[in-house]
């Protein structure tokens, strides 16, 4: 009788005592300030970068010297990955990767965020695909 009655607390627990998971829709507004980290073929170069948050909307500016190093527009999270549209206009002679734009993985901890993208460029022949890694490091500021 303890047994089940035990057992029957134990179920009512962990259905009830467990906390769903909430979707997120947006990113806490603010501005986050961190490195942004470049990797290619293990060439890894980095520079100060800050993505602003507001709603669903971003602003992103970096220092690079490989320019442009930024973008804005907007945003949205989806399971494990968050999608940026930037809404500017750009030329077509440097790394568009450098831009935040299109998919990243994310994770937040506490005040920190951490975006990256990865890609694989392939160039003729397939044997010399080239994977490039983008990464925002970053803190929240306020």
């Amino acid at each position: 009788m303890k047994t089940t009655l035990l057992f029957s607390f134990a179920i009512l627990f962990l259905v009830f005592g467990c906390k769903k998971d909430q979707k997120k829709t947006s990113l806490p507004s603010g501005t986050y300030k961190g490195t942004f980290y470049y990797n290619q073929a293990n060439n890894m170069e980095s520079f100060p970068a800050s993505v602003t948050f507001k709603e669903n909307t971003y602003s992103s500016v970096g220092q690079s010297n490989k320019k442009p190093a930024g973008g804005s527009g907007s945003y949205s999270i989806h399971s494990d990955s968050i999608h940026f549209k930037d809404q500017n206009a750009w030329t077509a002679e440097f790394d568009w990767g450098l831009i935040l734009n299109d998919d990243y993985n994310y994770k937040i901890k506490g005040d920190s965020l951490i975006l990256t993208k990865s890609i694989t460029n392939l160039i003729q022949p397939a044997s010399n695909a080239v994977s490039v890694m983008y990464q925002y490091k970053l803190k929240r500021v306020n």
